[in-house]
């Protein structure tokens, strides 16, 4: 069996045949195949010993795992923000009732959800901004027409 500080001490750690021989020998030395290391294990062993190699996962398992958690933080976070930025405006709007207070609050409320939007969804194109924005702007204004309407 060639450890990995055997093969990184005859030659450049960052050269690409090296590493796939000694993440193959890594991946290939052990004999049990329920116990033997992924890929990427094996890159990561390589890299704790030899230091940072600067390669892409290699196996799609966890690019699938990683992509995955991203997507739920990534609307875990949408949904936060969402929820502050409805619930927010309308607490001011009910605990202050005033038409001048909600006006301000909505064209307030409606400004920097745009602008946040903007900076965080920032894989999102223009129009979908101004779409969810128009449709913030629309959630807002109903709720303005239905708490100043006169009680009948």
């Amino acid at each position: 069996m060639v450890t990995v500080g055997e093969l990184t001490s005859q030659y450049d750690s960052t050269t690409p045949s090296i590493v796939w021989r000694a993440v193959r020998s890594l991946v290939s030395d052990v004999p049990d195949y329920e116990n033997r290391p992924s890929p990427s294990e094996a890159l990561r062993l390589l890299e704790a010993t030899a230091g940072n190699l600067g390669f892409r996962e290699l196996d799609q398992r966890g690019r699938e795992e990683r992509s995955q958690r991203q997507a739920f933080t990534q609307r875990v976070v949408m949904a936060m923000f969402g929820g502050a930025a409805l619930i927010g405006p309308m607490l001011i709007m009910t605990l202050h009732p005033s038409r001048n207070t909600s006006l301000i609050t909505v064209s307030v409320a409606t400004f920097l959800f745009a602008l946040l939007l903007a900076f965080i969804a920032s894989d999102s194109a223009g129009k979908d901004v101004l779409g969810a924005t128009a449709a913030y702007a629309a959630v807002l204004v109903v709720f303005v027409g239905t708490s100043m309407a006169p009680c009948s």
